[in-house]
This record gives structure tokens, C-alpha cells and sequence, in this order.
């Protein structure tokens, strides 16, 4: 079985406990060839264990580079392990080629022990290029798992490639989440037509107030993908105050779910998408310029223009809105849409759309 080692720019191993503060690294860590181990390495704490102490004040601005690995690499510009940092900002670019699995995130890989204390201002300004030939990749501009969160902010690109891949503007989320945004621009390609592209400007779950998406998100898959531009599974979370900018576009060859904002939760309220949404695909295509499966939609817009190209002549919709939610009120669509080779089952609507009937649901809503 592979070997596992740990590298970084402080420290490698850590203590059960143990404390960082105000630490800075600006070396950068290179690995031409890591053979058959798996790797842990951050600019700051290399370790996988869990530090179970708040750690703040954290800086890196070296670059972490792994050319070739035949196992899994762990990576991250501040810590691998620690369970708490907060007040920290990665500025080294990140760039990973490996035959395994790979999980890289701008500032940390683990950073919730459910507890209910919250991460805060952490910023990440490095690049990510983390690319697997046989593996599954998950990259997060911030970090992995955000649990209750404020102010996490990435402005650098990121380019995933792998088998399987999900990546995620800021986290994978789970948390109440506020005052956040991401700016980097998120390229992902899926060389395998078996699995799920889940890409998100922002978060794959949670409960998002006052938090936006800048960045452009670009998917090539021959499978499934899951895309939104700040969210694709909001469970029972309520959005708010939420708006994209950042363009989409997807070649796919599979069932393709994208929406501006959010993909699915309870409800979505003063929240806007200006973003542009396209999709080339072979598969079934579920498009809505603020939302897909969801509850209430209240006093939001879509500034959006829709483009699809589709084979695929059955279970395709299309809304300016929302595609196959419940009661939007107070919206309004300025978006074009356009339906290339749609076939006869294909539902569009400049509001809302969804499978073959007439929407008796729709209150005080414009089509401009």
C-alpha cells in the first residue's frame, strides 16, 4: 500500500491541540516526483491531523507544486488539517498532476469540527490547477467544509480535471453562510462519462445571505453535470440578498441541471442573476435564470440570456426565471431565450417552465 507524507512551510506534524498564530511562509515547496506515497502539504501545516484550536492570522504566499504522483495528494496553501483558522489569506498559487484522487483548497482541506464556532475572514488569491488522470478531484477556492461562515473570499481561478470532479468557488458549505464572494473564474473538464460534474461559483449547500459570484464557470463533460452560480442544493435553506454575474457555459452529453443562482432549496428572496447560461448538450437540459426545483421565489430578476442546443427532443426546460419551482412573486425576466433543435418536449417560458402545463402559480411577474 502507498506510503503517506507530510510537507509544508512550517510545520509538517502537529500536535493534538496545538496553537498557530500570526505565522508567515513565503518559501515555495516543489515535489518533482512522489512515487507511490500520498501526500499532505500546505504552506503553513502539513499535517492531517486535526488542531482542535483556533488558529488566525495565518500568511502564505509560496507555491505548491506536485509534477507527478502515482497516489492521492492532500494540498492547500495554509493548512491541511487544522479544524479552526480564521483571519488568513493564501497568496501562492497551487498546481497538482497526479495519477490519484486529489483535494486541494486555498486556505484549508478540514476546517469544521461541528462545533458551532464560526470561520471568518479568510481570503484566497491563489491560483488552483489540480489535474488527476485516474481520480476524483475536489477543489474549493477557500475551504473544504465552511460549517457556519463569514466573509471567505476568492479571487483566484481555478482549473479542475479528473474522472469524477466537484469544485466549488468558496466550499462545499453546510453552514449558515453570509457576507461571502467569489471572483475567480472556474474551468472544469470530466474525462470520464460515467460520473457528475458538481461545480458551483460559490457553495454546494448551505444557508447564504449577502453573497455573490463574479467568476465565469466553464464545464466540459460527455456525462451528468450539476452547475449553479451560487449554489446547486440549498436543502431547507432559505437564499437571500444573493446575486451572479459570472457567465456559464456547458458542453455536456448527459442530464445537465444549471441554474443562475440556486438549483434546489426552500426558497430564494431579493436576489438577482445577470449572468449569461449556455449549454451544448445531448442529454435532457433543466435551465432557470434564478432557480431549478425550489419553493418560494419573491422579488427577484433574471438579466441573463439563455442559449441551449440540444438532440435531445424530450424533458428540456427552459425559464427565466425558475424551471419547475412553485409561486414566483414579484419577478421579473429581461433575458433572451433561445432554443436551438428543442424538439417537441421541450418547455420554455420567459417566467417559468416545466413538464407540459399550464401555470396557474405565477403572481405580480413581468417578462420585459
Amino acid at each position: 500500500s502507498a506510503s503517506s507524507i507530510s510537507i509544508s512551510g512550517i510545520s509538517a506534524i502537529s500536535a493534538y491541540n496545538t496553537f498557530y498564530d500570526s505565522c508567515k511562509n513565503t518559501g515555495n515547496i516543489t515535489i518533482e516526483d512522489a512515487l507511490n506515497s500520498n501526500v499532505n502539504i500546505a504552506g503553513i501545516i502539513g499535517s492531517d491531523t486535526s488542531v482542535y484550536r483556533e488558529c488566525t492570522r495565518l500568511y502564505n504566499e509560496g507555491k505548491i507544486t506536485v509534477m507527478k504522483s502515482l497516489s492521492g495528494i492532500n494540498a492547500s496553501g495554509i493548512s491541511v488539517g487544522a479544524t479552526i483558522i480564521n483571519k488568513s489569506v493564501n497568496k501562492g498559487d497551487i498546481e497538482i498532476n497526479c495519477t490519484g484522487g486529489i483535494k486541494v483548497s486555498g486556505i484549508s482541506n478540514l476546517i469544521n469540527d461541528n462545533s458551532n464556532r464560526e470561520i471568518k475572514e479568510n481570503t484566497n488569491y491563489g491560483k488552483i490547477s489540480a489535474i488527476s488522470e485516474n481520480g476524483t478531484v475536489i477543489v474549493n477556492g477557500v475551504v473544504y467544509v465552511s460549517g457556519n461562515s463569514h466573509l471567505l473570499e476568492n479571487f483566484g481561478d481555478i482549473y479542475a480535471e479528473g474522472k469524477s470532479v466537484k469544485t466549488n468557488g468558496i466550499s462545499d458549505g453546510y453552514g449558515n453562510i453570509q457576507n461571502s464572494f467569489n471572483k475567480g473564474n472556474l474551468k472544469i473538464k470530466v474525462t470520464s462519462d460515467e460520473e457528475k460534474a458538481v461545480v458551483n461559483g460559490l457553495f454546494e449547500a448551505g444557508s447564504l445571505k449577502n453573497c455573490y459570484n463574479e467568476g465565469n464557470i466553464e464545464i466540459i463533460t460527455d456525462g451528468k453535470v450539476e452547475c449553479a452560480g451560487i449554489a446547486s442544493n440549498g436543502n431547507n435553506a432559505i437564499y437571500s440578498n444573493c446575486y451572479n454575474s459570472g457567465n456559464i457555459d456547458i458542453y455536456s452529453n448527459g442530464t445537465t441541471t444549471v441554474s443562475g443562482l440556486i438549483n434546489h432549496c426552500v426558497g430564494v428572496i431579493n436576489s438577482y442573476n445577470k449572468g449569461n447560461i449556455s449549454v451544448v448538450n445531448n442529454g435532457n437540459t433543466l435551465i432557470g435564470g434564478i432557480g431549478y426545483d425550489m419553493g418560494n421565489i419573491s422579488n427577484c430578476y433574471n438579466a441573463g440570456d439563455m442559449y441551449l442546443i440540444t438532440t435531445k427532443s424530450s424533458n428540456n426546460t427552459v425559464g427565466g426565471i425558475s424551471s419547475l419551482s412553485e409561486r414566483p412573486v414579484n419577478c421579473y425576466n429581461v433575458g433572451d431565450i433561445t432554443v436551438i433543435n428543442g424538439g417537441e418536449s421541450t418547455w420554455v417560458d420567459p417566467i417559468r417552465s416545466f413538464y407540459g402545463a399550464y401555470d396557474q402559480s405565477v403572481r405580480s411577474c413581468e417578462f420585459v
